[in-house]
């Protein structure tokens, strides 16, 4: 039954695809796990393991991957010629939808044919992920931080603590959802998502260790670099003693308030090794992960004020565990290799 239900959405995997679940069967992967790994590999949101079951199950049956169409369904309307001339319209700009090839080319067929001659060659179409617009010297210290660091293990990263601010406001997001409900329910109140374009908000300041998660500190008003001062003066010795004998050293991204003279200062007056990192770089800066944690514990949430709020987060702050931490700090040495691959650009993470 599975594998019937899964046979429909495996024509739109292409032929590349299929060869590498194959492969990874053949080194003895779990069905979910090569899942995962072909998914992350080919950029999709989502593989099911139904698919690969079935793609695994008919090589073993056929010991192939194309699929045999019956020759008594509709004529086919395109010749590879053709399709090749609308997957390189494709690729000369990735923001045409099918229709936008359609009328470009002038083809007579329907805009669902042209999709359907994209999904077959495995361009499908995915919301494209936010990023941040790089420098040139932005890349390039991307590459030497993790040329520098390639080298490093995981036992290298636990002596690092990371550091950071995020905002959270009073009325969280819950993004694009869909609900269930009668005609006639459209305004109820739990069948809409609040929103305010002047939403409230409070920044918080925590850091992370490979012991799990550290002091959670409710920001007043603006970071500066005095305010900054104020909140680790207090608490890196409490928390943290072996960033004074040497054992630990210290994260902290470029915001301002971080490379303050004062603040660089107090580092090198007490000995503190500050680790050098790389502008723009909120992909390999783990406690970014920690953060998503929270809003998406957050989502769809709205809190009357901000002693609320904070109460919230600290609850769900204390509740990450310590494997939840270790597991970001494991990541580490995949986003050294990463960063290097992608030669300072964007990673997945």
């Amino acid at each position: 039954m599975e594998i019937e239900e899964s046979k429909e959405a495996s024509h739109l995997l292409s032929d590349g695809l299929k060869w590498k679940i194959i492969f990874l069967k053949q080194q003895g992967l779990s069905d979910r796990e090569t899942a995962r790994i072909v998914a992350n590999e080919y950029h999709r949101p989502t593989l099911s393991h139904k698919q690969v079951k079935y793609v695994w199950t008919k090589f073993q049956n056929t010991q192939g991957v194309t699929n045999n169409w019956s020759d008594q369904g509709r004529p086919r309307v395109t010749d590879d010629q053709l399709e090749e001339e609308i997957i390189e319209h494709c690729r000369s700009n990735r923001l045409l939808s099918a229709n936008d090839i359609k009328e470009d080319l002038e083809l007579e067929f329907t805009r669902q044919t042209v999709n359907n001659v994209l999904l077959r060659r495995g361009y499908g179409a995915y919301k494209a992920p936010m990023k941040l617009l790089f420098t040139e010297d932005n890349v390039e210290s991307r590459l030497k931080f993790a040329q520098r660091h390639l080298r490093w293990n995981v036992s290298d990263w636990s002596s690092i603590i990371f550091s950071d601010e995020s905002i959270f406001p009073f009325i969280n997001s819950n993004g694009r959802i869909f609900v269930r409900r009668l005609q006639e329910e459209e305004l109820n109140e739990d069948m809409v998502q609040p929103y305010s374009a002047f939403s409230k908000s409070i920044m918080v300041w925590g850091a992370i260790s490979y012991a799990g998660v550290g002091p959670l500190v409710r920001v007043e008003g603006t970071l500066d670099s005095q305010s900054y001062l104020h909140i680790i003066r207090y608490r890196l010795k409490k928390y943290y003693p072996g960033l004074f004998d040497g054992n630990l050293t210290w994260q902290e991204d470029n915001a301002k308030p971080h490379k303050a003279t004062e603040v660089r200062d107090w580092f090198e007056a007490r000995g503190i090794q500050v680790l050098q990192w790389p502008a723009q770089s909120p992909d390999i800066n783990i406690i970014e992960d920690v953060w998503n944690m929270l809003k998406y514990e957050m989502r769809g949430r709205t809190f009357e004020d901000g002693e609320d709020l904070w109460k919230e987060l600290n609850r769900l702050w204390k509740k990450i565990s310590v494997q939840q931490i270790q597991n970001l700090y494991d990541s580490l040495p995949r986003r050294m290799e990463a960063l290097k691959d992608a030669e300072g650009y964007y990673t997945k993470y």
